[in-house]
């Protein structure tokens, strides 16, 4: 029976006809109410953000958890200029036991990026609230902490994801797609503004002459390098410890090196090999720091913790940047 050609005969019809268009209009109202009450109360219990909105991440475990504390607004960050593509946020993630206290060199990290990079917010990702005196210290001096919590995620595509290293390296990735921004690990030292690399799509630095660094990232959001980077994650193997973190980055630069800017020597070198990181740790060994971006510490090779009383005196590179932050000054204290 096609369209407009309805007939009906008689009184009794055309009621009949009039009582299956009243129903299927009523029908029609409490299917369109009970979606809507179902969409605000998700909305109620999961504000801003339930998941990113990421093609392909649809999946347990693919980017579906990101999720905002309860008393957290949705994140939008001024450009500072018509040119920047990567907003001025700073993303950290604090994966640790419980029990591990929030400790100096992590208080440096954040007072770098809120006095040097001036980050207009500092998302802290994370699946127990950091504690301790200079976490304190942290929320005293750093006003635009913002606390994200996101339980640390167990798989990928399938695959099992056992370290909190390759945990974090999953979330790094997801947070700067979702909203772009600049992820730094939590042993990394701003030294100068970030503005130059702001106009780029994507910018990493080097682990080695084979290998792309992920302790500092900067990124537009939804940034393709970083979407094809993640889609890889598929063949993610937990034994292989660097294969998705820094070998495939380089692989996939030599493949799309129009998508991203590499930084050979001023984000992330020196580096972890011991003739590299000793130009930080080193007392006597002094660094020309100044001529980088960032300066990541390598800190789980340190075996020290430091104190705003004690690095007045540190005669090391780590010394000298620690009192640029902390003090403004690089120079010795009596």
């Amino acid at each position: 029976m096609g369209c407009g050609k309805i007939h009906l005969h008689g009184t009794t019809s055309l009621k009949k006809y009039f009582c299956i268009v009243t129903l299927i209009s009523v029908l029609l109202v409490v299917i369109h109410g009970f979606v809507t009450f179902s969409y605000m109360k998700a909305a109620i219990q999961t504000p801003n953000v339930t998941r990113s909105h990421i093609n392909g991440f649809d999946r347990p475990g693919d980017g579906r958890h990101i999720m905002e504390n309860k008393t957290t607004k949705l994140i939008k960050s001024n450009v500072t200029s018509n040119q920047s593509r990567v907003p001025n946020i700073v993303h950290y993630i604090w994966y640790y036991d419980s029990k591990m206290e929030f400790r100096f060199h992590n208080l440096m990290s954040l007072l770098s990026s809120y006095r040097i990079v001036k980050a207009e917010k500092i998302l802290i990702w994370h699946d127990a609230v950091p504690h301790g005196k200079f976490w304190d210290e942290a929320r005293a001096k750093v006003p635009v902490i913002q606390l994200m919590y996101r339980r640390a995620p167990t798989s990928i595509y399938g695959n099992q994801i056992t370290a909190p290293e390759h945990r974090s390296d999953v979330v790094r990735l997801e947070a700067i797609i979702q909203y772009g921004g600049v992820y730094f690990d939590f042993d990394v030292i701003a030294l100068k503004s970030l503005d130059p690399l702001r106009m780029y799509e994507v910018t990493l630095g080097s682990e080695s002459n084979v290998a792309l660094a992920n302790g500092v990232i900067l990124a537009e959001p939804q940034a393709k390098f970083l979407k094809i980077w993640h889609s890889q994650y598929k063949t993610f193997n937990h034994a292989e410890w660097g294969a998705h973190s820094v070998l495939l980055p380089y692989k996939l630069w030599r493949q799309h090196p129009e998508m991203i800017h590499v930084e050979w020597d001023t984000l992330t070198r020196p580096n972890w090999p011991i003739e590299e990181r000793s130009w930080i740790h080193d007392e006597g060994k002094i660094l020309n720091w100044r001529t980088k971006y960032t300066l990541h510490l390598c800190y789980r090779f340190y075996k020290k913790d430091h104190t705003a009383e004690d690095i007045k005196r540190l005669n090391s590179t780590m010394g000298q940047v620690f009192r640029y932050v902390y003090y403004g000054s690089p120079d010795m204290l009596t």
